[in-house]
């Protein structure tokens, strides 16, 4: 894991924060504009955090084009690290609470950065590029079948 990796998992942590809060108020009207905004609040808010920690995760690692799960899993740790913190200054909050959140939320970003990782183009596809004379994508300039490297 080098920097350019960590400083990509915090702007990821970042983007899951401000999603999450984007999303809290969102659904925090659409729950209080119901008839009973108590049975759907709780179920609003953890959509809001889960939702938040996979933009963050996948964001995260299409800012860093490379190491899916360690990049994503970084930004979930960040984030579910930030979430830990404010709950302890929140009632009903605490480590015992947040243990199974934390995990959670690390794995849902993992499983987003995973996800969000740039397709490989396939050796036809840079074959066909080649022969059109068209410029070959970044990652896609190696290894092409037939060719000798350099």
């Amino acid at each position: 894991m080098n920097v350019k990796t960590v400083i990509n998992a915090i702007k990821g942590c970042g983007i899951a924060a401000f999603t999450a809060a984007v999303l809290v108020l969102a659904l925090g009207f659409a729950a209080f504009s119901s008839r009973d905004p108590d049975k759907m609040l709780g179920v609003y808010a953890y959509a809001a955090l889960y939702a938040g920690a996979v933009a963050g995760g996948f964001a995260a690692v299409r800012l860093n084009r490379s190491d899916g799960l360690a990049c994503g899993g970084l930004t979930g740790a960040f984030y579910a690290s930030v979430i830990t913190l404010v709950s302890f200054f929140v009632e009903g909050g605490g480590l015992f609470f947040t243990v199974g959140i934390f995990l959670t939320l690390v794995g849902a970003a993992a499983a987003a950065g995973f996800a969000g990782l740039p397709k490989a183009v396939s050796a036809e596809k840079r074959r066909l590029m080649l022969l059109e004379g068209r410029k070959l994508p970044k990652a896609a300039d190696r290894n092409l079948p037939g060719q000798k490297r350099k």
